[in-house]
């Protein structure tokens, strides 16, 4: 009797196991479509001039500082003509 058991848990236990591999395993799908684009929003100079006002303009100008801190005149005001 006790060898009848422990056979009968041993074959429960790798069924399971098998069962749990097969319904975990990975599974591929992809959703995501990638496009380029053709154009920037820098110069030839690679410079990016702004011009405006937000909500967030204190936000925007500790953002150009921390960036022109990294690599200096990258992002500037444009100037007015």
């Amino acid at each position: 009797m006790k060898k009848y058991w422990r056979l009968s848990f041993r074959v429960t236990l790798i069924i399971m196991v098998l069962m749990s591999i097969i319904l975990v395993a990975p599974q591929n799908a992809s959703a995501a479509k990638v496009k380029l684009i053709s154009w920037n929003l820098f110069n030839k100079k690679k410079q990016l001039n702004w011009d405006g006002k937000t909500s967030y303009q204190k936000e925007f100008n500790f953002g150009v500082g921390v960036w022109n801190k990294y690599k200096k005149g990258v992002i500037r005001k444009k100037r007015l003509k």
